[in-house]
């Protein structure tokens, strides 16, 4: 036989959003509720999560029903958007190709024809930013979370205070899962429609083993019994309902968001990322896990990491042009040095040839001086003197 648990997202403590005169934990517990008929009809056991557990004891309370995957059990949570869209949306885990997917696509499809609210389509949890949801992959059941409209969205907050379209949203609910159980889905008997619960936040919740029927055996399905005492003997491990208190206001968790965002990844939160975190209720300490283990922190841890490298690198080659600079610098001083020792040395040169074209010219002048005193030699008979006769004489009587 089918099983099914019903649960709804926040609490009187922690109501969620809050928009249009309307408030987030009431809607989805009046939705959640007025499923609840039109599946027991069909022989669907179905129970419903006590009102006032936060999400980690839902998941909890939830698992010790012993409800699993393996049994084809599923669990669906209920919430309203809030992001100023209109319609429907639900949430899926993993990847896809499973039954969760399955069950996440049957009900967006029904929701939508029976309410007539637009379909914003059925997305796997690594869609979302922080690529996870608590409640699609904690739970051991076949989930799907469901947004069911918009509550800050003027004409969803309409269609949200008649509880006629409460109805028709918990009659798609309804036949979505019947239609993921291949269960055909009739109307409730004409003259008893079901009976629109109204969430009363002073309001004890009863202990968790007064259902209105027992959840049987996975072996050993029967239909559903009903009651107005509870159950005798029923499973006592199952978690007690308790109070919950520590809550931070929804201004503390909002702040507690950004601050984390700023802090973690670098920027502040989408307005999707931030309706999620804001609605769940999640506590600092998973969240700041989910952050550390996302996609995106992995990403930007990889990116510094790539940074720090570029920086060695960039100071690396800064180092190696400031010397590539001051060895430029020396060559430049080299040069301009050689250039002086030319300069000079072509200085030295021209003076030297001035001083040799000087000599030059000197000597050139001092021989054209010597050649113009030389006297021209003049040929005649040389008669000479007496004296010269006289000694010539002698010398040639002596020859």
């Amino acid at each position: 036989m089918p099983r099914a648990i019903l649960s709804s997202g926040h609490t009187s403590a922690d109501p969620g959003s809050k928009a249009n005169d309307l408030v987030e934990y009431e809607l989805s517990r009046k939705i959640s509720r007025a499923v609840l008929p039109y599946l027991r009809q069909h022989g669907i056991i179905t129970l419903s999560v006590p009102a006032d557990l936060d999400l980690l004891k839902r998941i909890e309370w939830i698992n010790k029903t012993g409800y699993d995957e393996t049994n084809n059990d599923v669990a669906i949570e209920i919430h309203i958007n809030e992001g100023g869209k209109s319609g429907i949306e639900s949430w899926y885990e993993g990847e896809g190709d499973s039954n969760s997917k399955k069950l996440s696509d049957i009900l967006v499809k029904s929701i939508t024809t029976e309410s007539g609210l637009p379909d914003q389509g059925s997305k796997s949890e690594y869609e979302h930013e922080i690529g996870s949801i608590a409640f699609l992959h904690d739970v051991n059941s076949i989930t799907t979370l469901v947004e069911c409209g918009y509550i800050d969205n003027e004409a969803d907050a309409k269609f949200l205070k008649d509880d006629k379209n409460i109805d028709k949203l918990a009659k798609g609910v309804a036949k979505g899962v019947l239609e993921y159980f291949g269960v055909p889905f009739r109307d409730l008997p004409q003259g008893s429609p079901p009976v629109v619960a109204r969430p009363n936040p002073s309001t004890t919740t009863p202990p968790v083993n007064q259902f209105q029927q027992t959840p049987m055996p996975a072996n050993n399905f029967q239909i559903p019994s009903y009651n107005s005492g509870g159950m005798q003997g029923f499973d006592s491990n199952l978690p007690q309902s308790q109070p919950t208190g520590g809550f931070m206001s929804r201004d503390d968790r909002k702040k507690m968001v950004n601050e984390m965002y700023t802090k973690i990844l670098g920027r502040e939160p989408t307005q999707n990322d931030l309706n999620y975190f804001l609605n769940i209720g999640i506590s600092e300490q998973d969240l700041l896990k989910k952050m550390v283990d996302s996609q995106e922190h992995a990403d930007l841890v990889k990116s510094r990491q790539e940074v720090i490298k570029a920086k060695e690198e960039l100071n690396q080659h800064s180092t190696e042009l400031l010397q590539l600079r001051a060895s430029a610098e020396d060559q430049k001083v080299i040069i301009r040095n050689l250039h002086a020792l030319i300069a000079q040395k072509n200085q030295a040169i021209a003076h030297m040839q001035q001083q040799l074209g000087m000599m030059q010219n000197y000597q050139n002048a001092q021989q054209s001086v010597s050649i113009n005193n030389t006297p021209t030699e003049t040929k005649h008979n040389y008669r000479g003197t007496f004296l010269d006769k006289l000694f010539k004489a002698f010398s040639d009587l002596f020859e």
